[in-house]
């Protein structure tokens, strides 16, 4: 029997999902050639890998891992693509939202966890939802110079 910290784990990893996919809409859209395509790729394979941590937690104790991001996840990647095609920078601004959101998303599962998903928590997970969302915000501050990005 999963015990009880397995369904605030999962809701996490459905964030981390959800983060995942959006990051792949706007990939899918920003050239090759882009000079923030480096440090999108690099957050997606944060939440990546926050996502195999997650599920590996999620079976270590018992549970069975989510595999979906959920329909708010699937709205926002598919909101982020669009935006994508309009302009980078919007596309960006939407990733800084999903970045603040994780943050909060984690924030509020504190309380509901156990001391060791706590441990991972602040010794894995948090860190580095941080320096996703930092990357976030480094790259709206010099959006300006990605503003003349050509998409596809």
């Amino acid at each position: 029997m999963p015990d009880r910290t397995v369904t605030p784990l999962n809701a996490l990893l459905r964030g981390e999902l959800s983060a995942v996919w959006c990051y792949q809409r706007v990939l899918r859209r920003v050239p090759d050639t882009a000079g923030a395509r480096a440090g999108l790729e690099e957050c997606l394979a944060s939440h990546r890998g926050r996502a195999a941590r997650l599920a590996m937690e999620v079976s270590r104790r018992g549970g069975t891992p989510i595999v979906r991001s959920g329909l708010w996840g699937y709205l926002v990647g598919f909101t982020a693509s669009l935006l994508v095609t309009l302009a980078f920078r919007l596309a960006a601004r939407m990733l800084e939202i999903v970045e603040n959101h994780g943050i909060r998303r984690y924030d509020k599962s504190w309380n509901l966890l156990d001391g060791s998903a706590r441990q991972l928590l602040t010794a894995y997970l948090f860190p580095q939802q941080v320096l996703s969302h930092q990357s976030l915000v480094l790259l709206n501050d010099s959006v300006a110079r990605f503003v003349g990005t050509s998409t596809v």
